[in-house]
């Protein structure tokens, strides 16, 4: 019976150790998923593609530059790129993460807020 007790002790000096770390507020330990990174950069990645392919002569032609003359990107150029969307994609994980954001709407808030 005492180490029933002794453990119930010890959980709840945890519990209000984190809640007094946390504000007062819930605690929701998660770990990142990198896949979910991976594929977000991927994707990213591939949207952009396929914007610039459908939009790219109408911008193109916006900017004021010759269409003919555009050279498609470098292999080191992609790369760059998906490294660029992979720290994007994790910085925005790691702050959805520690904001504690469980929801699609809180994501959707974040982004924007980020975005702006």
């Amino acid at each position: 019976m005492s180490d029933e007790l002794t453990s119930g002790r010890v959980a709840a000096e945890s519990v209000r150790e984190t809640t007094a770390m946390s504000g007062g507020g819930a605690v929701v330990r998660t770990r990142t998923n990198y896949w979910a990174i991976l594929v977000a950069a991927a994707t990213a990645l591939v949207a952009s593609s396929v914007w610039y392919t459908v939009f790219g002569h109408a911008w193109l032609t916006l900017r004021g530059m010759d269409a003919s003359t555009h050279v498609t990107p470098q292999a080191w150029e992609i790369v760059g790129q998906l490294l660029r969307n992979l720290v994007v994609a994790l910085a925005l994980g790691t702050l959805l993460r520690r904001l504690g954001t469980t929801t699609r709407v809180g994501a959707l808030r974040l982004g924007v807020l980020v975005w702006i």
